[in-house]
């Protein structure tokens, strides 16, 4: 299975707080749960491709993302 640190496809995950704070994640991601689709190894800067839950298809949100931005989510 192909992973980036801690990242492999199929994770659930959420916005870090860091992820939150940046212009380019749309309020529209807040609170929001996606999956990791695939991994882009040749983009160093932007690896972590996520598809978010929940979103229409023609909303424009962000869909690639570093590791600080995303956070797996803890489910308990």
């Amino acid at each position: 299975m192909e992973r980036k640190g801690e990242f492999k496809i199929g994770d659930l995950v959420e916005l870090t707080p860091y992820g939150k704070s940046l212009i380019n994640n749309s309020t529209k991601l807040a609170g929001r749960v996606g999956i990791i689709m695939s991994i882009n190894q040749e983009n160093y800067k932007f690896p972590l491709v996520v598809e978010w839950i929940g979103l229409e298809d023609d909303t424009l949100v962000a869909t690639q993302f570093w590791h600080k931005e995303i956070r797996i989510v803890k489910t308990s």
